[in-house]
């Protein structure tokens, strides 16, 4: 009750907790994709100061479903035909960079969607506006 007001007031209270549960935003998916090389904990790449995560699990799901699909349909090649139509030149890669990462169909997409986009962050909430991820 809101004594001034003499009306009742709906206070939303959300615990710290809840936090944890929420699903994985882009740019941290991004962020833990283009750090992490094969055979290295994502926690040696991102700080979770909070410790928001009690494993690596919840950030590594996603991007392991991702690079499944990835191999089906490649979005790295959607990108690059749609700058090929624009630019009339395809978008360059060094595969070697791409070999030592842990997660490379989704690295080889950020790599792609950086040139494709022109910068250097964010690129994966871009790409999923043109392809629903």
């Amino acid at each position: 009750m809101n004594e001034e007001r003499r009306k009742w007031q709906y206070v939303s209270i959300f615990p710290c907790f809840i936090k944890k549960y929420c699903l994985q935003s882009l740019h941290l998916l991004e962020i833990a994709s283009c750090r992490t090389r094969k055979g290295e904990n994502i926690f040696d790449q991102i700080d979770d100061l909070e410790e928001l995560f009690d494993s690596e699990d919840p950030i590594t799901r996603p991007l392991e479903r991702f690079e499944k699909r990835f191999r089906i349909s490649n979005p790295s090649v959607l990108l690059n035909s749609k700058y090929i139509e624009t630019h009339n030149r395809p978008i360059k890669i060094d595969t070697n960079s791409i070999a030592p990462m842990r997660f490379q169909k989704v690295y080889e997409l950020i790599i792609t969607a950086r040139v494709f986009f022109g910068i250097k962050t964010g690129v994966l909430s871009f790409v999923n506006t043109i392809l629903r991820l």
